[in-house]
């Protein structure tokens, strides 16, 4: 099943709402993540949607933005 992915939300049993907290699943790899905010979800599903040498663009894209900061 491509592109399938299972999200819990609140996996850490905070009850502070203010950062989107939680664990996904992509049903094809079995691969996680406990992400701890929407950035870490959005980009686990970006990275899990695109292909090989899309996801190596982005990787490296991140670590140029990470080292100019």
């Amino acid at each position: 099943m491509q592109g399938a992915f299972v999200v819990r939300l609140g996996v850490d049993g905070s009850e502070d709402c203010a950062e989107l907290s939680g664990r996904v699943e992509e049903v094809d790899t079995g691969r996680t993540l406990k992400f701890r905010s929407e950035k870490e979800l959005v980009e686990f599903l970006r990275r899990a949607s695109c292909g090989p040498v899309e996801t190596q663009n982005a990787v490296a894209e991140r670590e140029k933005e990470t080292t100019n900061r």
